[in-house]
């Protein structure tokens, strides 16, 4: 408990710092950046975390379309980014990101569509109770990734939708977006979810945590080195 309140103080920090960077830089680093995080999210991620029968051959499996998609997806968690809004998550927002992931696949015509009444009943739940919880936004946004992936609201791609509407989430509230782009996060990612849901709760956040503060930490060294005239 004591390393999440470590991490959480350091998160926070780095968003103040950000916020106090971004402000200060040009067009051209503030593209520098948003071009690194399309490329982390839509590129790196996919390659780190699909299981693909041998890891090193992951690139084989990763087809244009995904990457597209991923693409597209940033795009559209982009236009959150207005720190001075007030944001709540919406139904069909998580739809939105579920469609765009599905466009172009052999899932494009139920893209965005919830599979059971059931299912899309305790969406709506769990979606009020996010937007009316006072809690951390760290603590809720982490709660919610992990009950989507549970619920399994859509046909397929219930963990890259749940990542999708983690990062709008958090950009929503000021924060950058998590990339899983260390080859820890092969396993790392499936290994957290699963203490999850062993009920090992502090395991999980700290994980989702220390990705977080990596990515922070990333987003500042491409800042730092942003040289492009």
């Amino acid at each position: 408990m004591k390393q999440t309140k470590i991490l959480k103080s350091k998160i926070r920090y780095n968003v103040a710092v950000l916020k106090e960077q971004m402000a200060e830089f040009d067009m051209t680093k503030r593209m520098n950046n948003f071009n690194w995080l399309r490329h982390e999210l839509s590129y790196s991620e996919p390659i780190i975390l699909f299981h693909a029968p041998n890891p090193k051959k992951a690139r084989e499996y990763i087809d244009y379309t995904y990457i597209r998609n991923a693409e597209n997806l940033y795009d559209y968690i982009a236009k959150f980014a207005d720190i001075n809004a007030k944001y709540e998550l919406t139904l069909d927002q998580i739809c939105d990101i579920h469609k765009i992931l599905s466009a172009g696949t052999t899932l494009e015509s139920r893209g965005g569509v919830i599979s059971e009444i059931n299912k899309r009943v305790h969406i709506d739940d769990m979606i009020y109770r996010f937007n009316a919880d006072p809690s951390s936004i760290l603590d809720k946004v982490f709660d919610l990734h992990y009950q989507l992936i549970e619920l399994q609201p859509f046909e397929d791609f219930n963990k890259r939708t749940a990542r999708g509407v983690m990062n709008l989430a958090l950009v929503q509230h000021g924060y950058s977006p998590i990339v899983f782009n260390s080859k820890n996060d092969h396993n790392g990612y499936m290994n957290a979810y699963l203490a999850r849901n062993e009920e090992h709760r502090d395991e999980y956040n700290e994980y989702m945590l220390n990705c977080m503060l990596r990515t922070q930490k990333q987003i500042m060294n491409v800042l730092r080195q942003s040289k492009i005239l």
